[in-house]
């Protein structure tokens, strides 16, 4: 571990409100930038470095490949941890401002990591401290981060493409106590987590991105499929779940085998909506928004289901679906997953054939019955990164998770599911099974249909619904965007949806052709483009009509 000294500096305060809003960061979790944006510090030459020792990346993803082949459809390895135990009071600089408040960062170098993520053990910060992490470009800043976003006395960063990031703190001048902050780990990314990483292992060509017209029957589902992270390493998909409840619990159901346990649930982090801007791409979607934090609730090995409660509902903005559940164990003529495969932008397949009940990696029927068996995907396929993620029957209801197989785009083979069904009653204990959490009173209820938290009509000022009653538009996401961005909508019946896009002064810069959607939620990708190419940065206006009738505006901000 290599430490560069430190050599003081003079300093003079900056305007720092004027920073404040010309400052606008690739990726950002808020609007308050690092501390250091806003006053004249030391160079970033000048802040201590640590250098993490070399990591083999041929003999871990030789580990990854004996793993996997042991065990099909494991738990996904991105990141190699680096275990340390680094204070602010050992290790970095700090610096003193003008109004006495201080600062502390330290840079962390680790050679040839696509990307970083950092646990904070323990995360203990007075009120008014925030921390910050980005990289020495500043073209992705995370933050701030105070004491309300620690989970069970830990915090655990997103990923920072890249292999050097800047870690920052900020200390107000009356600060009630000193942090008690540890850096406990920093995990080196050597596969790649999402496109966002160069040079990373891509998904199977053959997948669908769940922009695609083939995902338009399946929009509200879409929308309740996340990729996770656990301790900075490991990663599965999963979905949020509906219960029988009058206003349901954030529960995310996933895999058993991705090993969530009652040690390390307060690690998680979901990524929401991470997909393909553009049909094909299967690339370059936005890890802008996610959540930290959960508590286990019940796991089963034998139906390979696990149960976790968010630790705070999804930001609505994020415009989640709490996807509905059949746990009768019916048959079902045919299935649709919605998966994250290699950890990469969310993917749609199809299996236009009836399951059949089996043991896990069996063909034998009915097996021991703890799972759906999928013979063969017609319509795209999973990966590893799929683990975890929910099996669709024509209802549009889950009645499984993704436990494991042999499927990929060159092997037309298997997939097993854990039954719902079977998870249902599980273990015969609430931290066995699922019927305690999804059906808390008791009521005998098998079957409900999905949730949408947002659905609910914006009312205009004579009382009718916008849009005639006929439409919701959503606030656009991601938002900034630097040219690619989801308008969702949901409409009551089918109807023809056009976009209009006006700039800050009122004229009309683009019009997206008009388009036919059927009754549910919907879709349109708006390029940042105008009638004459590309628009320049700025703020925007998105309007959308309904068979000719505005049906709502939504704000964008467009970078370059």
């Amino acid at each position: 571990m290599k430490i560069r000294p430190y050599r003081p500096f003079g300093s003079a305060a900056l305007a720092v409100a004027l920073l404040l809003a010309l400052f606008v960061p690739a990726v950002a979790e808020n609007a308050t930038p690092p501390a250091s944006f806003g006053f004249r510090v030391a160079a970033l030459d000048d802040v201590r470095e640590i250098v993490l020792p070399p990591v083999d990346v041929l003999r871990l993803i030789a580990e990854d490949e004996e793993r996997m082949a042991s065990e099909p459809g494991g738990p996904y390895r991105f990141a190699a941890p680096h275990f340390m135990s680094l204070t602010p009071d050992r290790e970095g600089t700090w610096e003193s401002l003008p109004d006495g408040s201080r600062i502390w960062r330290l840079r962390v170098h680790s050679a040839g990591a696509l990307s970083l993520n950092f646990g904070f053990v323990p995360f203990e910060l007075p009120d008014g401290a925030m921390l910050h992490i980005y990289d020495p470009e500043r073209r992705n800043v995370y933050g701030s981060y105070g004491p309300h976003d620690a989970v069970e006395g830990e915090f655990w960063t997103p990923i920072l493409p890249g292999d050097r990031a800047v870690i920052e703190l900020f200390v107000p001048r009356d600060a009630a106590f000193e942090p008690n902050l540890a850096l406990a780990q920093a995990s080196h990314d050597y596969r790649g987590f999402a496109t966002m990483a160069a040079n990373k292992l891509m998904q199977g060509w053959c997948n669908n991105d769940v922009i695609c017209r083939e995902g338009d029957p399946w929009r509200d589902d879409i929308r309740s499929v996340g990729v996770y992270t656990l301790q900075g390493s490991w990663t599965c998909s999963g979905q949020m779940v509906n219960s029988n409840t009058e206003d349901p619990p954030p529960y995310f159901l996933t895999a058993y085998h991705c090993g969530v346990t009652t040690s390390n649930d307060q690690t998680v982090r979901v990524y929401w909506n991470y997909e393909s801007p553009g049909c094909g791409q299967l690339c370059c979607g936005s890890l802008s928004q996610n959540q930290y934090g959960s508590e286990l609730r019940a796991r089963y090995s034998t139906s390979d289901f696990c149960l976790i409660q968010l630790s705070q509902d999804p930001d609505t903005s994020f415009h989640v679906y709490y996807a509905g559940y059949d746990a009768t164990g019916a048959a079902v003529s045919s299935s649709v997953c919605i998966h994250h495969p290699n950890c990469d932008e969310k993917a749609i397949s199809f299996n236009t054939d009836p399951l059949t009940v089996t043991s896990y990696l069996g063909t034998s029927v009915p097996g021991n019955g703890t799972h759906w068996r999928v013979d063969d995907w017609e319509d795209g396929t999973t990966e590893p990164g799929s683990s975890g993620s929910g099996l669709w029957d024509p209802n549009r209801r889950l009645v499984g998770q993704l436990h494991g197989g042999y499927a990929s785009c060159t092997s037309i083979t298997s997939d097993w599911y854990g039954r719902l069904s079977v998870s249902w009653t599980g273990g015969g204990t609430s931290a066995t099974r699922l019927r305690d959490w999804l059906d808390p009173d008791n009521t005998g209820t098998l079957v409900l249909d999905g949730r949408d938290p947002g659905a609910i009509d914006t009312k205009v000022a004579d009382g009718r619904p916008a849009g005639g009653d006929r439409s919701s538009l959503f606030p656009i996401t991601p938002n900034p965007t630097r040219g690619s961005a989801q308008i969702l909508f949901s409409l009551k019946k089918t109807g023809v949806v056009e976009m209009e896009v006006y700039n800050a002064s009122g004229r009309l810069v683009s019009t997206m052709p008009a388009r036919s959607f059927s009754a549910g939620s919907g879709a349109v990708t708006w390029d940042g483009a105008g009638e004459a190419g590309d628009l320049p940065a700025g703020v925007y206006f998105v309007r959308m009509r309904v068979d000719g009738e505005v049906a709502g505006t939504e704000k964008v901000v467009l970078l370059r």
